[in-house]
Parts: structure tokens; C-alpha cells; sequence
């Protein structure tokens, strides 16, 4: 039976879906040398690329976490700025059975959201905050025909074979990339006097290219450093610097062979970022870790009907469920909105000092098309300055983006995922309101669910014999007059035939001996 031993293959078959949240709770004492809080101005947080751990009861994830906290504090009312530790954690259940947690992979992107503060104590803080994680898992299963029931000798056995093609998803991540950048601020006091209260940014991919070891990414880290000078009364404001980012994100398991490599999409994470003034510079270093996705396809040979020449048999068969890539994209678009604030006058004495922008985790898409539109949510976060005093204000400005995505078939069931990061953020006063522009940027892909039917098991039983209970062998000569639908490959089955001798001796084709065309014109066969 080597001929159904010869049809085994491997797919990558899902077997969970799903976002998740986890909550958080953490208590912090701030360390001697800061400021005691007099008042909390507004707190961040940013996570690293989720860790992942497939097991046979489930999928655990988990990764580090940075809240920044900006206050005012101290006797003065100066602004500082104190990055805090923490770790989240979550897991998931899977859908399916793990036929070996050694052979699966989980891709998974964290999102975390607005934080928020309490002040117990002038040095303690109960920071509250939500970590949403999507994450898809994914098992390399062989895919086997059994035999079961009587023993049926090699070269008896008769298989219609099928091809397709399959998606294999490529994660990527890469090592921390060092990167610095520094620029003049100026020499002896006025360097002196100067204070950095808090360094933040974003790593913005723009371009990527999949290859045969990873992703190649190429983008830039938008830094903001916030700063101050002492002699001034210290009120806070805002540089920005940009550095370029190239790198590759190597994939966590190699591309199979055969596969096509058909598109990707990149995204980054800013892993530590610190500014320092010297020597009238101020020096940024940072480190970043790029993420991406890669989708290929390769083709597969599987089962779709076996039979033997000398036995009955049974089939059974499974749909084993199969993914098609549509594409990859990274973009970007600029949106704006305004807010006005009740209750403050927005003079000409007013300053913006700082703008930062976070997307929402709740995607939308819709497609038309070959056409994707993904729409959602960035909540800008805006800090103004009126010379005595810091106020923060808070706006959500709707976006929408579109692409080509590649082609859809027509009701299909899709599969898309979107990364959403927001980039460089600018304010301005106008009037009584406060107008915010941003960019975002895009890293999607999109898959569509197919499948095929597959027999996993026949079962041979005893042997074949005429209609008048005699056993049936070569020699003897059936007419067969072929109904409405019937195949080449049915009627050779139904009388435990070879396919290809009865098209030689009735003078018709084998080459696709299931084609509804494979007996056009036929009245009659002799089997």
C-alpha cells in the first residue's frame, strides 16, 4: 500500500483565535532622589512583543511593560518624569487538540491600554492598567491516510490524487538594534541650565521585504524628548528628532520547501530610550525591536479517493481546513481633529508643550473588492501650558485607511490583522479650540479560510465478487451503460477496476479520470 503511504503531507493548521486581556494592578514607591507627586499631569505605557508558550492544555504569553509617569512635584512645582517596571501575563485556551506543542507557533501582537493613576501617598502611586494581546496559534499536523480491516498487497490499491496550495505564516522578530543621534543645544549656561525630563517615541516601519531568512524593515524612530530650563522655572517643552531604522526580522521557523514567498508586513517596538545633555549636545541612544509577517504558499498532494482492484472498501473523509495569503501592506496617513475646552480660555499666553497620540485596539475592516478598508480610533493626549500651570486634555479622532489588498473570493471567510501605531503628533490653539494632527501607520495582512476534503482512512473488507456470488477476477467481460454524472473514475471503482485499462480499452482519456467530461459521449463500457 505504498501508493496511499506516498500521499501523506503536513499543513498548518489553526488552532486558536482570539484576544485577550490582561488586567493589571501594581503599587510603587518612588525612589529618594525624585520629587515627592504634588500632582499627577498624565502616565503612559508601552509593552514589548509578547513571549510565547504552546503546551497541550494551551497557549501562555507574557512580555515586560513600562508605565511613564509625568507629576509635578517637589517644592517648586518642577515637572519630572519616572519610568516603572512591570510585567503582564494572560493565556488562552485552544480550540482544537495539540498533536505536538513542538511543532506549533503562536503569532501575537499586545496593544496596551490608557493606564490610570491613584496617589496614595506623596511617594506612592497604584497604577491600574489593561493589556490586550491577539493572538493566533498554529500546528504543523501530518496529515495520514490509515488502513484498517484486510490486508491488501501493494500495487492493488487505485488513488485519485489532488493538489492545492497551502499558507505558511512567517513571524519575525529581531534583535535590539542600538541606535543614537545627538544635535547642539547650545554651549556653557544655556547647555547647563538645561534639564531632560522624559525621553518617549515610536518606531515607524515603513517598508518591508520578505526573504528567504526574514523580513528586511526599514523605517525611522520618531523620538520626542521633553525638557526644561532650571533659570526658567522650569516649564516643559518639547524637541523632536528623527532616526533612521534598517533591519532584518528573522523568522522563528524557516520557510518550507517549495514555498513561495508572496508579501509582508513590518512593525516595531521601542525596547529602552534615554536623552542626556553634554558638552552642549543632547545625546538620544535607543534600542528597538522590529516584528513582522511574512506570508507564503507552497503546494501539497492529498487523497481525495482510493480503492482496491481485489477488495471492497470504505472511505472517510476530513476537511482539513487550509489558508489562501491575500496580501501584506505597511502605510500611513495623516488625520487631524480639534477639541474645544470648556472652561479654559486658550489665549495667546497658552502654550502646547506636548502631544502624544495611542490607537485604539478595536479595529474594523471592510473589504470591496479587492479593497480593504480599516477604520478606527486615535486618542490623542494633549498637555498645555498657561505659565503657572500644566493641564492635560483628551481627544479622539476617528480615521480611516484603504488599499488594494489583492484578490477576494466572493463571500469568502477572511482573515485579517492589523498592527496600528500612531507616530508624529502636532498641536496649535485655534481660537477656543485645540486642533491636533497626527499620522498613523498600517502594518495588515490578510488570509482567506479554504480547505480540502481529504480521506484519512479506508477499510478494506472482503473480496470482490460478481453478481452471481462468484469471485470476480481479470478475465471476465462486464458491459457497463454509465448513468447521468458518473465518472471514469466512479464506474472503475463501482466494478474495482483499473481506471487507465478501461480508458485504453474503450479507446477515451484517463488524464482526469474524475472529470464530469472524462465519460462525454460514452453510451457504453466494457469494464
Amino acid at each position: 500500500m505504498n501508493e496511499i503511504m506516498a500521499a501523506r503531507f503536513e499543513l498548518e493548521v489553526p488552532l486558536a483565535e482570539k484576544n485577550v486581556l490582561s488586567e493589571m494592578s501594581d503599587d510603587y514607591t518612588l525612589p529618594d532622589y525624585m520629587p515627592p507627586i504634588k500632582r499627577v499631569i498624565s502616565v503612559d505605557a508601552s509593552v514589548s512583543p509578547p513571549e510565547s508558550y504552546v503546551s497541550p492544555s494551551g497557549c501562555e504569553l507574557g512580555g515586560n511593560m513600562r508605565y511613564r509617569l509625568l507629576y509635578e512635584g517637589g517644592e517648586d512645582g518642577g515637572v519630572w518624569c519616572i519610568e516603572l517596571p512591570a510585567e503582564y501575563e494572560t493565556a488562552i485556551s485552544l480550540d482544537g487538540e495539540v498533536p505536538d506543542s513542538e511543532k506549533c507557533h503562536c503569532r501575537a501582537v499586545a496593544v496596551a491600554e490608557t493606564p490610570t493613576v491613584r496617589v496614595v501617598a506623596p511617594r506612592r502611586v497604584n497604577i491600574r492598567s489593561r493589556v490586550r494581546i491577539r493572538a493566533a496559534v498554529s500546528c504543523n499536523e501530518e496529515i495520514e491516510c490509515a488502513c484498517r480491516g484486510e490486508s491488501v498487497a501493494d500495487g492493488d490499491v487505485r488513488c485519485l490524487e489532488g493538489t492545492a496550495s497551502a499558507m505558511q505564516t512567517l513571524c519575525g522578530k529581531s534583535e535590539a538594534i542600538a541606535l543614537s543621534d545627538s544635535f547642539d543645544v547650545g554651549s556653557g549656561s544655556d547647555s547647563e541650565q538645561l534639564r531632560v525630563i522624559c525621553c518617549r517615541g515610536e518606531v515607524m516601519i515603513t517598508s518591508a521585504e520578505a526573504r528567504r531568512s526574514g523580513v528586511v524593515c526599514g523605517g525611522e524612530l520618531q523620538l520626542k524628548i521633553l525638557l526644561c530650563r532650571e533659570g526658567e522655572g522650569e516649564r516643559p517643552y518639547a524637541v523632536t528628532r528623527k532616526i533612521p531604522v534598517s533591519g532584518e526580522a528573522t523568522y522563528l521557523s524557516e520557510p518550507r520547501e517549495g514555498a513561495e514567498l508572496v508579501g509582508a508586513c513590518g512593525w516595531g517596538t521601542l525596547a529602552s530610550c534615554s536623552a542626556t545633555v553634554a558638552d552642549g549636545h543632547l545625546v538620544c541612544e535607543a534600542e528597538v525591536v522590529l516584528c513582522a509577517e511574512a506570508q507564503a504558499k507552497y503546494p501539497f498532494t492529498y487523497l481525495r479517493d482510493v480503492y482496491a482492484l481485489s477488495n471492497v472498501s470504505e472511505t472517510s473523509a476530513r476537511r482539513v481546513q487550509t489558508r489562501r495569503p491575500i496580501g501584506c501592506i505597511n502605510g500611513n496617513v495623516s488625520i487631524g481633529g480639534t477639541l474645544a475646552v470648556d472652561g479654559v480660555r486658550l489665549d495667546g499666553g497658552m502654550k502646547i508643550c506636548d502631544v502624544r497620540g495611542v490607537a485604539s485596539p478595536d479595529v474594523s475592516f471592510d473589504f470591496v473588492g479587492s479593497r480593504m478598508e480599516l477604520s478606527g480610533k486615535v486618542r490623542c493626549f494633549v498637555i498645555t501650558d498657561n505659565g503657572s500651570e500644566l493641564a492635560s486634555h483628551e481627544l479622539e479622532i476617528p480615521y480611516k485607511y484603504s488599499a488594494d489588498i489583492g484578490d477576494i473570493t466572493p463571500d469568502a471567510e477572511l482573515c485579517p490583522h492589523a498592527v496600528v501605531s500612531v507616530g508624529a503628533c502636532r498641536g496649535r490653539i485655534d481660537g477656543e479650540e485645540l486642533a491636533v494632527d497626527a499620522e498613523f501607520y498600517v502594518a495588515a495582512s490578510v488570509s482567506e479560510k479554504t480547505g480540502v476534503d481529504a480521506i484519512t482512512e479506508v477499510r478494506f473488507g472482503s473480496m470482490r465478487r460478481a453478481d452471481d456470488g462468484s469471485p470476480r477476477h481479470a478475465a471476465r467481460i462486464t458491459v457497463c451503460y454509465p448513468c447521468a454524472g458518473e465518472t471514469l473514475w466512479s464506474v472503475s471503482k463501482r466494478y474495482g477496476v483499473d481506471p487507465v485499462r478501461v480508458a485504453a480499452d474503450n479507446g477515451i482519456e484517463a488524464d482526469i479520470p474524475d472529470s464530469a467530461e472524462s465519460l462525454a459521449h460514452v453510451g457504453f463500457l466494457i469494464v
